[in-house]
């Protein structure tokens, strides 16, 4: 299910690209536009802020499915029929805690490669 919403929104995104629709003029040509309008930009730099743009739009329609899907993994009830108490309800949050924070790590070194 997760797979077939992360596909959904990049399909989205590129066909609001393709036709540049109105996601794509708030999202890409507010940023990425506007810089290329502008004389005191190199094209080597806008080519880096091409890729981040597309990289960080990417994640954008990744990422809140993927957070969603955890966060509901980490909220089901279990499988067998014992009851949820405190300690395995804060175990499951904590889990949820470390995953979202190697992703978000993750994500930073996508974007700072250095």
């Amino acid at each position: 299910m997760g797979a077939v919403l992360c596909l959904g929104g990049v399909f989205v995104l590129l066909q609001s690209i393709a036709t540049q629709g109105a996601l794509y003029r708030s999202v890409f040509a507010f940023t990425y536009l506007t810089l290329e309008a502008s004389p005191w930009f190199s094209p080597a730099f806008l080519s880096h802020v091409h890729l981040l743009i597309c990289i960080i739009n990417g994640l954008a329609v990744v990422v809140p499915v993927i957070a969603v899907l955890g966060a509901c993994s980490a909220l089901a009830p279990p499988e067998d029929d014992r009851a949820q108490d405190l300690d395995s309800l804060a175990d499951r949050m904590r889990s949820l805690k470390e995953v979202g924070g190697s992703g978000s790590s993750t994500c930073h070194r996508a974007c700072h490669p250095h």
